[in-house]
């Protein structure tokens, strides 16, 4: 049988790894270096179409610029 200390401690892990999963798209923007995502995630993440819009953007291959030789 669980005490209510190990149940809460399961709780909290299980919630903090919600959490992370919720902002992973914009751990990878930010680490990518990419702006607006973080934003984005966390004003439409919730309805999940926007936080499959932001794992998109923050996931998409950066244009690659031009250089002169």
């Amino acid at each position: 049988m669980q005490t209510p200390q190990t149940l809460s401690a399961a709780s909290l892990l299980v919630v903090a790894g919600l959490i992370a999963f919720y902002l992973l798209p914009s751990f990878i923007a930010v680490g990518r270096g990419i702006r607006g995502v973080v934003r984005l995630n966390l004003l439409t993440g919730w309805t999940g179409v926007g936080w499959f819009v932001a794992l998109a953007i923050a996931c998409r291959p950066r244009p690659r610029v031009a250089r002169w030789r």
